[in-house]
């Protein structure tokens, strides 16, 4: 099998599934900047300029980690994923070490007991985005291109064992096989998990102007979260399909 025009792997091209992929992890870092607030801290204006700023570089950022994952596996590095991880914990960690400089250091959600303060919340949020954007997008992603990478060698027998896990340690490269099933069931434990946690959050605030505001972003948010999610699991799983099938010609 031969690389498309854009230099990306034919089983990656549906429909421009390589940005797709790409757009759906930029998108999941895209909403660790963009937590909704009850109650706006000092210096609003100045506060969404930042958020806009670092959410603009958590785009480049994940963009970069993908496609450092695709260039490297794909000339047959071992370390590809380890790249494309480490640039996504980077990214992570420096919106959250740039965001202490200016977040209040205070709780800024209004709730009957404390709460935590702005900056350990976006802590808290960015780590429960980072283990999901790895687990249901760089896993996937890196085992599909690792599998076309097989075929595109001419290594057949290689790929069907990957594919299949009948392969031995000695015959089968070592490779993570994200299996479907798990990453569904992951999936779906850490929405009900978030739909808890946003009923409790709900129970406990406390009346303020912006509370309904608050409320309606915050579930959109989520939705948006596990929407994606459940998109990139789509991706996953049509690109094992055609991967199977291509092997049978």
């Amino acid at each position: 099998m031969m690389c498309g025009s854009n230099g990306w792997p034919h089983c990656l091209q549906f429909p421009s599934s390589s940005s797709k992929a790409s757009g759906t992890g930029t998108i999941y870092h895209a909403l660790d900047g963009v937590r909704p607030s009850p109650r706006p801290p000092p210096s609003t204006e100045h506060f969404s300029n930042c958020r806009l700023r670092l959410s603009s570089t958590t785009l480049i950022t994940s963009i970069a980690a993908v496609w450092s994952d695709w260039r490297l596996t794909w000339k047959g590095a071992s370390y590809g994923l380890t790249v494309a991880v480490l640039i996504m914990a980077l990214a992570t960690g420096t919106l959250f070490l740039s965001l202490g400089g200016f977040l209040p250091g205070s709780a800024i959600t209004r709730l009957s007991f404390q709460g935590f303060t702005a900056h350990a919340a976006y802590l808290k949020s960015e780590s429960y985005f980072l283990i999901l954007a790895i687990a249901l997008l760089a896993l996937p992603f890196h085992f599909v291109i690792c599998v076309q990478r097989e075929i595109q060698a001419g290594r057949p027998d290689v790929a069907r064992a990957l594919l299949s896990r009948n392969g031995t340690s000695l015959f089968t490269p070592a490779i993570i096989y994200p299996r479907p099933s798990v990453l569904l069931a992951l999936l779906i434990v850490a929405g009900l998990w978030s739909l808890f946690s946003v009923a409790h959050l709900f129970e406990h605030l406390l009346p303020s102007p912006h509370m309904g505001r608050y409320m309606n972003l915050l579930q959109i948010q989520r939705l948006m979260y596990f929407a994606l999610g459940f998109e990139c699991l789509a991706w996953y799983h049509i690109s094992l399909g055609r991967l199977q099938r291509s092997l049978l010609c």
